[in-house]
């Protein structure tokens, strides 16, 4: 649901716009913050608000502008359409849809963007002849940098035995020493 809001500039005695005063606002806006602003100011309704609102809402006042932006007391993205209102120039029109829902569609879509991105590289470094270290360690810096709280990566492989362990790529060059030839088999998971 579109939310709709109309505001007035509040300037100081040097013409600057230090509040706002919500004028007119639909059913949809007071669902989305929880309460009604109309005849309320912005620093009432919300006393941390950020100086950019106001700095965005004056230059509205002469030219429209589409934008989008978090809202940190919705906890959601928005897209805004900010548009000056004939009265002289202190009243804005504020158009609000909630696309918090695409923002994680496009980001889980660049994600995995990088991931594929990452992983061709590897691909075509092995297609290009360059040591099979090297491709893995594209692949570890890709995982790395996708998996949250994923910090270190490596791989391993077992010998023909499968009784030890011998490191392929990532890690440091000290651990991977210690970890060279470590005993595996079936007790030791």
């Amino acid at each position: 649901h579109e939310v709709k809001c109309l505001v007035e500039l509040i300037r100081d005695e040097s013409g600057k716009a230090v509040d706002i005063r919500y004028l007119d606002e639909n059913p949809a806006g007071v669902r989305l913050v929880g309460l009604s602003a109309k005849g309320k100011t912005l620093s009432e309704v919300n006393p941390d608000f950020s100086r950019d609102w106001l700095d965005i809402l004056e230059q509205a006042t002469g030219q429209a502008r589409r934008f989008e932006q978090f809202s940190p007391v919705t906890g959601g993205w928005h897209s805004y359409h900010v548009f000056p209102v004939a009265d002289g120039g202190n009243q804005v029109g504020v158009l609000s849809n909630d696309i918090s829902d695409r923002h994680r569609a496009q980001e889980l879509f660049q994600k995995r963007e990088k991931w594929l991105e990452g992983q061709n590289d590897a691909f075509r470094a092995v297609v290009n002849g360059a040591p099979l270290k090297q491709s893995l360690e594209i692949l570890i810096s890709t995982a790395v940098e996708q998996l949250p709280g994923c910090s270190r990566c490596a791989f391993y492989i077992a010998n023909e035995a499968g009784t030890e362990l011998s490191h392929l790529a990532g890690m440091s060059d000290s651990y991977a020493e210690r970890v060279e030839g470590f005993s595996i088999g079936p007790d030791s998971v």
